[in-house]
Order: C-alpha cells, then sequence, then structure tokens
C-alpha cells in the first residue's frame, strides 16, 4: 500500500490541501483512504499529487468508485477544507473546495 502514498515534490499549498483530502477520507473509514489511491491510480490513471492540479479527474473518480455514496466521501473532504481554510462550501462543491483552498493556501503565503 505505500506505494500509492509515494511522496512526489508538491508545492506547499498542494501538500495542505493533499492532507486535508487525506483526513476527509480517512473520517469515512480507516481503509478509505488507500482504496481511493488505487482506484485513482489503477482505474482513474490519476496519481494522487494530481489532485489538487486536476480536481475534476478526481471528483469523477470518486464517482466511479462510489456512485451515489461518493457524496458522503465528497463532504467529509468539503468538511476538512473548509475548516483548515475557513471555507464555507457546500457538500456537493468538491471541485470548488479544493481549487478555493489551493488558492487561499497560495494567498496566504504571499502575505
Amino acid at each position: 500500500m505505500a506505494l500509492f502514498l509515494e511522496k512526489i515534490p508538491l508545492s506547499e499549498s498542494e501538500e495542505q490541501v493533499e492532507a486535508c483530502i487525506d483526513r476527509g477520507l480517512e473520517r469515512v473509514g480507516p481503509n478509505v483512504k488507500y482504496l481511493v489511491y488505487w482506484h485513482l491510480q489503477n482505474v482513474g490513471h490519476i496519481k494522487r499529487s494530481e489532485i489538487v492540479a486536476k480536481p475534476e479527474n478526481f471528483a469523477k473518480a470518486l464517482w466511479g468508485l462510489y456512485r451515489e455514496s461518493s457524496a458522503a466521501v465528497e463532504r467529509a473532504i468539503i468538511q476538512e477544507l473548509n475548516s483548515t481554510f475557513g471555507l464555507d462550501y457546500p457538500p456537493t462543491q468538491l471541485v470548488s473546495a479544493i481549487t478555493e483552498a489551493s488558492k487561499k493556501c497560495d494567498q496566504i503565503k504571499l502575505v
């Protein structure tokens, strides 16, 4: 399983957003993070390190894996993003929440 969590150099904002995604996945269940990253890499052809840059692909891969239940996974991730970055996204806007969290992190770094 360590293969799917292999560290690829990311920007600081990408790392912070990725950490929120990890925590959100862990909220759903103890092995959900590993299952999602395996699915992303092997079925969705998306690397974990590409999630922040390609949030649309991430959302599609979650749908492909969980179908209607993907809403629960998205909600857990959005809750983490909202609390960490002071956002207020509803549970249906995963792509927007990831994009905004990344931008907000970059803005904080510039100040």
